[in-house]
C-alpha cells in the first residue's frame, strides 16, 4: 500500500522539541500515578487488589453492564 506521509506528524517530527512554545499541541497535561490515583478515593486500594488476568471472550460481566448502562435499550450478554 502506498500512503502519503502524514504532514501533522512530519511538523511535530521536525519542530516539537526545537519550539520554544508549541501553542498548537493537544497533548494532556501528565500527572504521576500517583497523582491520578489521589483524585478518587480508594483508588489505590482498588488498583493493588485487581487481577490483570484474562478476562472472558466477550469482556467482564461489569464492563458489559457498565457499557449497556449508558444505551436505553441495550441489555448486558
Amino acid at each position: 500500500m502506498d500512503t502519503r506521509p502524514f504532514a501533522l506528524e512530519r511538523f511535530y517530527e521536525r519542530w516539537e522539541f526545537r519550539a520554544e512554545l508549541m501553542l498548537s499541541s493537544s497533548d494532556c497535561e501528565s500527572l504521576s500515578v500517583g497523582d491520578l490515583l489521589a483524585l478518587e478515593p480508594d483508588a489505590r486500594e482498588r488498583l493493588e487488589g485487581m487481577r490483570l488476568g484474562y478476562t472472558e471472550v466477550a469482556g467482564s460481566a461489569e464492563l458489559r453492564a457498565a457499557v449497556a448502562s449508558r444505551y436505553e435499550l441495550a441489555q448486558p450478554r
